[in-house]
């Protein structure tokens, strides 16, 4: 094994339920007609990036497509002030990866979340150092459930698939992974992550 990638939500931080609280807190906005319910997330939202799931309420519930820049910017902007009160540096997380170092593993996040997110995360987690390569929703022109940026990571360090691990939490982020060929990690959340879990 060379390389570790490791997803953000449900992974590095558990921070769905902010994505979708923030979400819902930008359409509500707009109309509570919009807002996503949690059988709704569970079944068909959960792990898309922001901009799918706008795509998938104009499909299901008739958002205009006008509104997407105005509630992508709030869902943003409400995001980064929960992640700024709210997340701490996580020294379980850092022991891991000060072990993956140690032992030489290039270490990756690849993320449907937007690259300000990630590094918002990783910094506040204490952790930013510890990355070698950061590969967002910005980066690929297909997010999950599609095997892009997984398969970016490897290319970029010149890695098969049988030399990486994939850490992964959601279903759409799960099929990425075991379409890109790699080794899967799946985790229920956050808790899961463990150098024991990793290495076994």
């Amino acid at each position: 094994m060379k390389l570790v990638i490791f997803d953000l939500d449900g992974v590095i931080i558990d921070s769905r339920q902010i994505h979708f609280d923030a979400l819902n807190k930008a359409l509500k906005e707009i109309d509570e007609k919009y807002i996503i319910t949690e059988e709704e997330q569970n079944t068909k939202f959960d792990g898309l990036p922001t901009n799918k799931k706008l795509e998938l309420l104009t499909k299901l519930k008739g958002l205009p497509l006008q509104e997407y820049k105005k509630i992508w910017n709030r869902k943003q902007q409400l995001t980064f002030d929960i992640l700024d009160r709210d997340i701490k540096p996580d020294y379980k997380l850092i022991s891991l990866m000060e072990y993956l170092v140690d032992n030489e593993y290039n270490i990756c996040v690849a993320s449907n979340s937007i690259k300000s997110t990630i590094m918002k995360i990783l910094e506040k987690t204490g952790i930013k150092k510890y990355i070698d390569l950061v590969v967002s929703n910005e980066d690929v022109k297909y997010p999950k459930p599609n095997p892009q940026m997984y398969l970016k990571c490897m290319e970029y360090f010149g890695v098969s698939p049988r030399e990486t691990l994939i850490v992964e939490d959601s279903y759409v982020g799960r099929q990425a992974a075991y379409s890109s060929g790699a080794i899967v990690c799946p985790v229920k959340n956050a808790s899961e992550v463990t150098l024991e879990r990793i290495k076994g």
